[in-house]
C-alpha cells in the first residue's frame, strides 16, 4: 500500500524545530503566523516527473545514508483516504497512524524535497495502527532516542501530539487547502500536479519534534540505532507504534 501512496510532510508545525534545523530563514517571505505550519513538501510520489521523488524511500528497519549532515526527524504520520471533486482534493479521512522518521539532510537546497529522498531507505515507519479520527491520539506522545556506542541518548524532546500548532479538524482543513493551492514559493513547491491521478491514499507526516541539545548538534553515522515511538504508555519501546532503524 505504501508504494501507492502520495507521501507528504508538514513544515513548521512544532515550536522551535525550524530554528534548530537552521531553516526558519527559508520562510521569511511567507505571510504566515509564527504559530502555524508553513506548507507541505513531497518526499515520494510514483507519479512525479522528478526521478528522485519516484524512488520509494521508506524502510521498516534501516536508514541508508548518502552523504553527511543527516538528522532524525521524529514524527507522527497518518495515512488518509483521499476523496476528490472537480480535480481537487475534497476530503482526508484518517485510516492508520505510525511512528515515522522523516530524516533530513541539513544542506542548502532550492526545495525541501531535495533534502528528503536521498536514498532508497531515507525514511522509517513503525507498525501501522488503525485510526478513525485524530482525537483518538490526544493522550499519545512522540518519543525519540539514538543508541550510539551502547549508550541510549534522548535525541528529541517528547511531546503530546495534541500540541502540534495545527491538529485535528483545523489541520485537515489546512492540509486540503494547502495541497490544492500551494505555489512554488520559497523552498516549497506546487503539490497539485501530484494529485492529478487522484491517489487513493496520502501519507502525511505532521511535523518533527524539537531537538535536545545532543540531537541539535549530532548527525547520524553508520552503526547508530534510531528509536521513535508514538504511544500513550510508559513503556515507550514496546507499545503503540514503534520504529527501530539501523543506520547504514
Amino acid at each position: 500500500m505504501l508504494k501507492e501512496c502520495l507521501c507528504l510532510g508538514v513544515v513548521g508545525n512544532v515550536p522551535n524545530h525550524l530554528n534548530q534545523a537552521n531553516e526558519a530563514k527559508d520562510f521569511c517571505e511567507l505571510n504566515t503566523s509564527d504559530f502555524a505550519p508553513k506548507g507541505v513538501f513531497p518526499f515520494y510520489s510514483k507519479d512525479s516527473k522528478k526521478e528522485f521523488l519516484r524512488r520509494f524511500c521508506i524502510s521498516e528497519n534501516e536508514l541508508i545514508l548518502d552523504g553527511d549532515f543527516v538528522q532524525i526527524e521524529p514524527e507522527l504520520c497518518v495515512i488518509f483516504k483521499a476523496s476528490y471533486k472537480d480535480n481537487e482534493l475534497s476530503s482526508l479521512k484518517p485510516q492508520y497512524f505510525a511512528a515515522f522518521n522523516d530524516a533530513s539532510k541539513r544542506v542548502n537546497e532550492e526545495k525541501i524535497s531535495l533534502k528528503k529522498n536521498f536514498s532508497n531507505a531515507s525514511k522509517g515507519i513503525g507498525n501501522l495502527i488503525a485510526l478513525n479520527n485524530l482525537e483518538e491520539l490526544n493522550e499519545y506522545k512522540i518519543h525519540c532516542y539514538l543508541k550510539r556506542n551502547n549508550e541510549l541518548i534522548k535525541y528529541a524532546n517528547e511531546d503530546y501530539i495534541k500540541n502540534y500548532f495545527y491538529y485535528s479538524d483545523t489541520l485537515i482543513s489546512w492540509l486540503i487547502n494547502t495541497i490544492n493551492n500551494q505555489t512554488d514559493i520559497a523552498t516549497l513547491e506546487n503539490i497539485k500536479p501530484l494529485i492529478a491521478n487522484k491517489p487513493e491514499n496520502i501519507l502525511i507526516c505532521l511535523g518533527a519534534l524539537s531537538y535536545t541539545p545532543f540531537g541539535e548538534k549530532h548527525y547520524l553515522k553508520s552503526g547508530d540505532e534510531i528509536y521513535v515511538s508514538v504511544t500513550n504508555k510508559d513503556d515507550i519501546f514496546n507499545s503503540g507504534s514503534t520504529l527501530k532503524q539501523i543506520v547504514r
